[in-house]
């Protein structure tokens, strides 16, 4: 999967695999600064385009370090 939109609460990605809308998943992120984080979500949203879907995830449970961290990743 391929991230298109990442935020501290929650991401829009595209997978060439299909998602159904409240489904659980666990997400890992490789950050700019080599840092990985691991979130849980639930996805609320997957449209279908070019053959591609695209799946919005919202954050649960998110520590407030993993926010800091993801914030950062935005700004950069």
């Amino acid at each position: 999967a391929r991230s298109l939109n990442l935020s501290p609460d929650g991401v829009l990605f595209e997978s060439p695999d299909p998602f159904r809308v409240e489904q659980a998943l666990t997400l890992e992120f490789l950050l700019n600064d080599d840092k990985v984080v691991q979130l849980e979500g639930v996805v609320n949203r997957v449209t279908k385009s070019k053959g591609m879907f695209r799946v919005a995830v919202e954050f649960v449970h998110i520590s407030p370090h993993a926010k800091r961290l993801i914030a950062n990743q935005v700004k950069a």
